[in-house]
């Protein structure tokens, strides 16, 4: 029952990418679904069902873009460099930091680029679609606002507490490495 919720949670989040008008509030009524999902499962234990709890209303959240730990300016990948923050042609871009393989950039041109950005979390895939990438693609041929580089470094923050979260025991019989299990 939960890979099925969670496979519909996917699938409504795909169909408003691919009708260009996702936001973050149009996969509300299938979240909803996926949690009543999990908490309808029969736990092992109190203390799983109440972890499992706490990790879903945190998933919830992250993906309303309403968690705490989005506001964490430290969390935010860095943007460093001065310049006109036009998303160009040709990009977003990957790098990864040959230093420090749990670091990459991200690109937006020649001189602009968002830092510390996880090779996982650049690699997330939502509906078919890879959020990092997208988000910016959408950008493309646009100078970015302030407020617009500031929700792309909530959004960096989001996957990657996500992956964490994902990753905890308690949830393991949902997901595998980050990924939908079938059956």
């Amino acid at each position: 029952m939960v890979a099925d919720a969670f496979g519909q949670y996917l699938d409504a989040i795909n169909r408003a990418l691919a009708g260009g008008d996702a936001t973050e509030h149009t996969h509300r009524p299938a979240l909803k679904v996926l949690v009543e999902a999990f908490l309808s499962q029969e736990p092992e234990s109190i203390k799983t069902a109440k972890d499992l709890a706490v990790r879903m209303a945190a998933l919830a959240a992250l993906h309303l873009m309403e968690a705490a730990v989005l506001e964490d300016e430290g969390r935010w990948p860095g943007f460093p460099a001065e310049g006109s923050m036009m998303v160009e042609a040709g990009y977003p871009k990957y790098v990864a930091d040959a230093e420090r393989a749990a670091a990459g950039r991200v690109y937006i041109n020649k001189d602009q680029y968002f830092e510390a950005v996880r090779p996982e979390v650049w690699g997330f895939h939502v509906g078919g679609y890879q959020v990092c990438e997208k988000w910016l693609k959408d950008r493309r041929e646009r100078t970015l606002s302030y407020s617009e580089v500031n929700r792309y470094q909530k959004v960096v923050v989001a996957l990657d507490e996500t992956l964490r979260l994902m990753g905890a025991e308690c949830m393991t019989g949902a997901f595998v490495g980050g990924h939908r299990r079938d059956g």
